[in-house]
């Protein structure tokens, strides 16, 4: 498969309740990333998203036991 093409990041933060925070973490976790989870979310509101956004690539980090 080729590479993806190469996209300028920029990194958003924002302050929240902790639950808030909780509840993005963990539907971050079934998502895959916060990136799809926001772009998902984006979409399903029907904006348009930039298919990088919506399919990252997977950069967590795995550990061999």
């Amino acid at each position: 498969m080729p590479p993806a093409p190469k996209v300028e990041l920029v990194q958003i933060n924002f302050r929240a309740s902790k639950d808030l925070a909780k509840l993005i973490a963990r539907l971050s976790a079934e998502r895959g990333s916060t990136r799809r989870l926001v772009a998902q979310l984006l979409q399903l509101d029907g904006h348009e998203v930039p298919a990088a956004d919506l399919n990252p690539p997977d950069t967590r980090r795995r550990y061999d036991d």
